[in-house]
């Protein structure tokens, strides 16, 4: 959590695996997320535990001067930050009454003001449920059917969760893997046609063993234009000792109160022995109850 979490799903998706290599790719994931209970006795001989050059390392690492040291903190403070303060800075406060019945139901994206000089118009819901069925087919090999569902609330606070059942088709007979997350969200900025929010929650992924960890959330929707919606998650955390990123981005249309979308989803792991990763296109239908 102390990286942004852009720059630390880049990092992580480096790392992964080649493209090629798709045989076992479930078996790849629990491999990763499991690695992490190794043994790791030995780390003192590639220097992590060193401390004959602590003394070099600590008089070669004092060359700015406190002003600058300053400075570098400050502007490092900012960009780490930007993420936050921007969509912050440019928040829209009355939208907080309520939500539409669905997205562009009476007017551009789905947040609302309540309006007490008209009588006639429609109170804004203060609470939605939005259900997700989705589907798509990994490179790996790997077929994914989910399930999510997001309940937004008053006060800006949201709940959000989502179970994927993935199947290998390469591998015989087929293996079966659970992966889920789950968050409390705060929507952090908002304007009628774009919100921002950020959730902390948890993270699993069962294949022969259950393994657990947190999952931290930056998400975006934008209603682009009428009727167009384009939404982007980044996921960054962790499964034991593995580091976790995740990325999601679709583009749906709104056709009554459903989107149709369709997009891609890539996950990458970094564990202490081995790495992996998970991705490909997505295609799924949203509605709004």
């Amino acid at each position: 959590m102390i990286a942004s979490p852009g720059w630390s799903l880049l990092g992580l998706l480096l790392l992964a695996q080649p493209a090629g290599a798709r045989a076992d790719a479930l078996r790849r994931v629990d491999d990763a997320s499991s690695s992490g209970g190794s043994d790791r006795s030995s780390s003192g001989q590639h220097g992590w535990s060193s401390s004959g050059s602590s003394g070099s390392d600590s008089s070669s690492q004092s060359d700015c001067s406190d002003d600058e040291c300053d400075d570098a903190g400050v502007l490092f403070a900012i960009l780490l930050l930007a993420p936050w303060w921007l969509p912050y800075a440019a928040d829209e406060p009355g939208l907080s009454a309520g939500y539409a019945p669905y997205p562009f139901a009476d007017g551009p994206g789905l947040l609302r003001r309540s309006d007490p000089t008209d009588p006639q118009a429609a109170k804004p819901r203060r609470v939605l449920l939005q259900l997700d069925a989705e589907s798509g087919f990994l490179l790996q090999g790997v077929v994914p059917g989910s399930l999510a569902a997001r309940l937004q609330l008053p006060h800006r606070m949201e709940l959000d969760a989502r179970v994927s059942l993935l199947s290998d088709v390469y591998e015989t007979p087929s293996r079966l893997g659970v992966s889920g997350t789950g968050h409390v969200t705060l929507r952090h900025g908002q304007r009628q046609r774009v919100d921002f929010r950020t959730g902390l929650g948890v993270r699993v992924f069962a294949l022969d063993q259950v393994q657990l960890g947190f999952d931290l959330l930056y998400a975006i929707d934008g209603y682009i234009a009428k009727n167009l919606v384009l939404r982007i998650e980044l996921h960054v955390g962790n499964l034991g000792d593995t580091a976790v990123g995740q990325a999601r981005s679709s583009l749906g249309v709104m056709i009554k109160r459903s989107e149709l979308y369709a997009g891609w989803d890539q996950t990458g792991l970094a564990g202490p022995d081995s790495t992996s990763r998970l991705g490909g296109p997505i295609a799924g239908i949203r509605t709004w109850f």
